[in-house]
């Protein structure tokens, strides 16, 4: 049977000769994209789709880290006042709109009043908890905008990288549907949208002048990955997403030639492209596919319900839950050990994060029966049935969500698995309806309070949805906003860190490791958790 497994993958790997384009980008996306509107898209698919195409004032160098944020469409970074409270932001001239009907055969141009537009937008999506800190904004001509803050927060210029503050013009506003069209002003346009089965963007041809970065941190020197220095960007000429139901689909038309990247290997796939050294296996290295391992800022919990009659108000319970989970078996058998065990809710490369920090729940059943017996369910007699419910309805959901089943089970706890797709796990999340699920958190901006307010009491409902409420959390965590990099700022780190040990919310899994497979033709690609408009720096050459 192993001889015939290794045969058909060979067969199926000496079938990727199939002629591909010169700079034309191919790539899978799982169906399920929530939003092209800049105003409410806030998952990982949708931002990489529109990333491509809208522009926020700044945005992270391609090769430099830790992450440093420099300009996209502001003109120079923002001048800050005294107190920390006012900014004043430059925005480039001559920045130029895809051309449009709404335009009416004119070029339209970047203005400070398109940001207000769009700032108004925010206030009705989830990007309002970042940008409610405003007091107020005024246009002191057409390419300069003054920020006037509630309070000193250092953390705004990160809130800028953000795709949720690009700027609209109000005509496109008024008249254009942004879930169906895009108008951005990056450096490709969307010539076809169909959502579910086929996105098409391609290279802008007023794109303004852009270059690859000149300079990088050493792992861009190693891998050579400076050699486009101070060329004009961008450098494909299109890239095509596909629409799959699932990685097995993506996977499969990888394999059969027909696209450039797996960007998120499927988990069950892992065993069967790796050698035991870690390496790739012969038959497909003989292909001259490359495979690549990168650190992302995506750390991965259990989350519990505090809203929750029987969860919220009984520690001991959380507790018992937390150390009946061996964490070691659930990163070998359900991210193939492809992750890295969490001990802390930071993730390593924030600032603040100590990997000397230790969680207080281990794998110990033993333990895990006494929390049990002093929350007044003693081998679970009397406990009610809990539900479990997943992220999604595929393989990787389901199989999440039998393996918390079974571990719980170990110590008396029933649990059922309620599965729901992506949409339907969001709704019910920011609504508090959820009881025990599976979580994960895609950094938007490399920051400690990026992670720490799913947290505050102010994002309930909402991006809280755990529905923990804590005065003393909600107050350290509004000071950190306002703090400045520094020992102080680790010290208010470590404290909130603390609490969010006492109240057990989350029950820590692993940080996410990125595994991504590409074909030798592709140059220039780095994989980041924070970066999205990547795209624009790839090459795709013979």
């Amino acid at each position: 049977m192993k001889f015939i497994h290794y045969l058909m993958i060979t067969v199926l790997l000496f079938s990727c000769t199939g002629k591909k384009e010169d700079g034309v980008l191919t790539l899978g996306i799982i169906k399920g994209v929530s939003s092209l509107d800049p105003a409410k898209a806030f998952d990982g698919k949708s931002l990489k789709l529109i990333g491509q195409s809208y522009e926020p004032l700044y945005q992270y160098h391609y090769q430099i880290r830790p992450f440093k944020i420099i300009p996209l469409l502001a003109d120079g970074m923002p001048e800050w006042n005294g107190d920390g409270t006012v900014l004043t932001i430059k925005i480039k001239k001559g920045v130029r709109y895809h051309d449009h009907p709404v335009f009416k055969g004119k070029p339209r141009y970047v203005k400070a009043l398109d940001f207000i537009n769009q700032l108004e937008r925010i206030k009705l999506g989830p990007g309002k908890s970042y940008f409610n800190v405003i007091k107020k904004v005024k246009i002191l001509d057409d390419h300069t905008l003054r920020f006037d803050l509630k309070k000193k927060m250092p953390n705004f210029s990160y809130y800028l990288t953000m795709n949720f503050l690009v700027p609209l013009p109000l005509e496109v506003i008024e008249n254009v549907d942004l879930e169906k069209e895009v108008v951005g002003t990056g450096p490709f346009y969307f010539s076809e949208i169909n959502k579910g089965v086929r996105f098409v963007l391609k290279k802008f041809k007023y794109f303004r002048k852009e270059l690859y970065p000149e300079r990088g941190d050493r792992f861009a020197n190693m891998n050579k990955l400076l050699t486009s220095a101070n060329k004009p960007l961008p450098f494909l000429n299109k890239i095509v997403f596909l629409g799959f139901d699932n990685g097995d689909q993506i996977w499969k038309k990888f394999i059969a030639g027909e696209l450039d990247v797996v960007e998120d290997i499927p988990f069950d796939r892992i065993d069967s492209i790796l050698k035991k050294d870690g390496s790739l296996v012969d038959e497909l290295e003989q292909k001259g596919l490359r495979l690549k391992r990168y650190s992302v800022l995506i750390n991965r919990w259990l989350g519990m319900n505090m809203r929750d009659p029987l969860l919220g108000k009984n520690k001991n319970l959380r507790m018992a839950i937390a150390h009946a989970i061996d964490i070691t078996a659930y990163n070998k058998l359900v991210r193939r050990n492809s992750s890295l065990q969490a001990n802390s809710i930071l993730t390593p490369g924030i600032g603040g994060y100590n990997p000397s920090h230790q969680l207080p729940y281990e794998y110990n059943i033993k333990k895990a029966k006494e929390f049990l017996a002093k929350a007044g369910y003693p081998e679970g007699r009397g406990l009610p049935r809990f539900t479990y419910y997943t992220r999604n309805k595929i393989k990787t959901g389901l199989m999440e969500g039998k393996f918390f089943k079974e571990q719980l089970a170990s110590i008396g706890i029933k649990l059922s698995i309620y599965p729901l797709d992506f949409s339907e796990f969001l709704q019910k999340g920011r609504n508090g309806e959820l009881q025990l699920w599976t979580d994960n958190w895609i950094y938007d901006f490399p920051e400690a309070s990026n992670i720490f307010q799913l947290l505050s009491s102010k994002n309930t409902p909402g991006i809280n949805k755990s529905g923990m409420k804590n005065r003393e959390y909600d107050q350290k965590f509004s000071e950190l906003e306002g703090m400045q990099d520094g020992r102080e700022k680790n010290k208010k780190i470590r404290e909130l860190e603390l609490i969010f040990d006492h109240e057990v919310p989350w029950i820590m899994l692993s940080y996410e490791r990125s595994l991504v497979l590409l074909t030798k033709d592709i140059k220039n690609y780095r994989k980041s958790g924070v970066i999205r408009n990547y795209f624009k720096y790839l090459t795709k050459e013979k």
